[in-house]
């Protein structure tokens, strides 16, 4: 009994001195016992399989550590462990998704029928004008551009009693994508009419106050189309990234920031309402790397990597980046250092980042998780 305790004793001395003189490296240590920990739960169904393959990156996203899949004939959400817990058929004819945790909007591209889904309830209605775009916010208000018979196009908004709260008609400009705010009392709008006396194609940002049922603020660009728009998770900034230009928007001081590359061609983009937005490009007679840029949600630029790597999809989380090339999985540091590089399936097409330590990979109909340490 003496001998017992005498060695639990040591151990607990033990214990404190390493925690006392060495704190960093036992909190290291620590944290990756529990990384292979998880790596070993992740790893036990996976690979997952499907039916449908997944042709558009749109409807391939994370919800927490959920992953959410929206094919050509089903919605479906996984968890960390492979368990798929929901899978349900939409009779959407061209479905694209939008998530927000914990909403999920799907919606018929050009069609009438949308759903909003959280873990506890569906809700399914239809629009009576074709749906050109939608989003949806984290508190559960969502918004719809659609046709319209009278004027050129039109903004819905509901609140999240799927009642609505707002509209708003385009005269004369074509509005092509919409982000709403976190608490869903501001919404921006990209829109391009055409210019009478310039004879030519002008682009607008419009952000309304949804309180006030006003336009609060709004820029015109030239020569520069926007293929998406969004809110990061502060509520007041937000970037529209366009074919030549990216502009980083404070819509609460009315201020705006541009970034131009005119000389590159924008190949990737990858948007993380968290922590900023990140950038890949293609080379040019100067340069025959590909280059990715990562800005704050500022406008900020935090880095800036060449590489003689083609990604043909990127994505960025807790300052980690990471791109897929050919059967490899690259990961970087957020100030371009590489960190490692992990073997993947050839075919794979798509990457989400679930942590500093791991990801999921979409091979074609397969989705897989690969660990990064």
């Amino acid at each position: 009994m003496y001998v017992r305790s005498f060695y639990i004793k040591c151990v607990f001395f033990l214990f404190f001195t390493i925690l006392f003189l060495y704190p960093k490296e036992l909190k290291k240590l620590i944290f990756n016992i529990n990384n292979k920990i998880n790596s070993l739960k992740m790893n036990e169904g996976f690979p997952v399989t499907f039916d449908v393959e997944l042709s558009n990156e749109k409807n391939f996203g994370l919800m927490g550590r959920e992953i959410v899949i929206l094919n050509s004939i089903s919605l479906v959400v996984i968890n960390r462990y492979s368990r798929i817990i929901f899978n349900e058929k939409h009779g959407l004819k061209n479905p694209l998704m939008k998530i927000n945790k914990p909403y999920i909007l799907i919606f018929d591209d050009g069609g009438f029928n949308f759903s909003i889904k959280t873990r506890n309830k569906i809700f399914d209605s239809k629009l009576e004008n074709e749906i050109i775009n939608a989003n949806v916010s984290s508190c559960g208000c969502y918004g719809f551009l659609t046709q319209s018979k009278e004027h050129t196009s039109e903004m819905i908004i509901f609140d999240g009693n799927n009642h609505q709260k707002y509209k708003y008609e385009f005269e004369n400009a074509y509005a092509i994508d919409i982000s709403l705010n976190k608490n869903g009392n501001e919404v921006a709008v990209y829109a391009i009419e055409y210019s009478q006396d310039k004879k030519k194609l002008k682009s607008k940002i419009s952000i309304f106050d949804l309180k006030s049922e006003a336009l609060k603020y709004e820029i015109e660009l030239e020569n520069n189309l926007i293929n998406k728009i969004e809110y990061f998770d502060n509520s007041e900034y937000l970037v529209a990234v366009g074919n030549n230009t990216c502009i980083f928007l404070d819509s609460g001081k009315k201020s705006y920031k541009v970034f131009s590359y005119n000389e590159h061609e924008l190949i990737l983009k990858y948007i993380n309402k968290k922590e900023g937005l990140l950038l890949t490009f293609s080379p040019t007679s100067n340069n025959r790397n590909q280059i990715i840029m990562l800005f704050n949600k500022k406008g900020k630029i935090i880095s800036k990597i060449n590489t003689d790597k083609n990604f043909k999809s990127i994505s960025f989380k807790d300052g980690i980046i990471a791109g897929i090339s050919e059967n490899l999985c690259y990961v970087y540091g957020k100030y371009g250092n590489l960190i490692t590089r992990k073997k993947i399936f050839e075919s794979s097409k798509f990457i989400e980042l679930t942590s500093k330590t791991s990801a999921y990979i979409l091979n074609m109909a397969l989705l897989d998780v690969v660990y990064l340490n």
